[in-house]
């Protein structure tokens, strides 16, 4: 992958892939509700700047239990209801999500999509290789 990074952080890195053209986010460490929205809205800022329609969302590199479960409900209820349509609307179309291999940060995806998001077209993803195939096939 070619990527121009844009933001990097303890928790954050947001690049993009000039090759396969799409914003890379990967998120690493310890997060907390305020570290995931902050992140959310710099994510929101690089696909605003670049124009890029897709995105890719990698949260292999999560700590272990990285966010707890209550810890989740104010991100997931911002997320769904505030980001998700901003994103959109900054031109968003295809939006992959690699889930955490923690049993427990594999939950905030699930949790998140259990509100039937309908734009962005959203799917969650076992690996980054499978995320990136498909969003390839979205163009």
């Amino acid at each position: 992958m070619e990527a121009a990074a844009f933001i990097t952080k303890a928790t954050l890195t947001i690049s993009y892939d000039q090759q396969d053209d799409y914003v890379y986010a990967d998120w690493q460490g310890m997060q907390s509700a305020a570290s995931i929205m902050q992140g959310c809205e710099e994510i929101l800022a690089f696909v605003k700047k670049s124009g890029c329609a897709r995105v890719l969302i990698d949260n292999t590199n999560l700590d272990h239990h990285s966010l707890d479960a209550e810890a989740w409900l104010p991100p997931v209820k911002w997320i769904v209801s505030d980001w998700f349509p901003r994103l959109y609307g900054s031109g968003c179309m295809h939006f992959a999500w690699v889930h955490s291999p923690d049993r427990i940060n594999m939950l905030f995806p699930k949790e998140t999509l259990r509100f039937k998001i309908r734009n962005p077209n959203i799917f969650i993803f076992d690996n980054k290789e499978m995320a990136a195939s498909w969003l390839n096939r979205e163009v």
